[in-house]
């Protein structure tokens, strides 16, 4: 902090007051961020829980022995995959635990949030969620609906 705030001084050249300044000026909300351990998350992942639970379950048997149709089973797979979505944008604002030599400390700082998640499990996601079964049904290729296989 020292570093960024006064360049060329430590913590201990600096005076109580400018040492408030510095601290304050860390604690100050700049990005609207999401904490992991809230109520608001553990109520999101009880829905995620679901969704991959539901996913776990129907898709196999959607591939096995359904042909895709626009029915409520569709519909219903739309209504997942948007909870897959959102919690895809929410990844974006969620504080991350990192481990350092002095301990765990969380990582409140926007870009970097995103940057580990874009070099992390963000190809992941977008590969997982990508809805081959409509991409099917939009082109109506056979090489195209037997992608979901994947």
């Amino acid at each position: 902090l020292t570093a960024h705030a006064q360049p060329g001084k430590t913590w201990h050249e600096l005076r109580v007051g400018e040492q408030v300044a510095i601290i304050r000026q860390a604690l100050t909300k700049k990005d609207y961020l999401i904490d992991g351990t809230g109520p608001l998350m553990r109520a999101w992942d009880v829905v995620i829980v679901i969704c991959l639970v539901f996913t776990a379950i129907a898709s196999p048997y959607e591939v096995a022995f359904l042909e895709t149709r626009i029915n409520a089973l569709f519909w219903i797979n739309r209504m997942v995959d948007t909870c897959f979505v959102i919690d895809m944008i929410m990844q974006f604002f969620l504080k991350t635990k990192k481990e350092s030599r002095h301990g765990s400390i969380w990582v409140r700082d926007a870009r970097s949030i995103a940057r580990n998640y874009l070099r992390g499990w963000f190809p992941v996601d977008v590969v997982s969620i990508l809805p081959y079964d409509s991409l099917g049904l939009l082109i109506a290729s056979d090489s195209v609906a037997s992608l979901k296989l994947l």
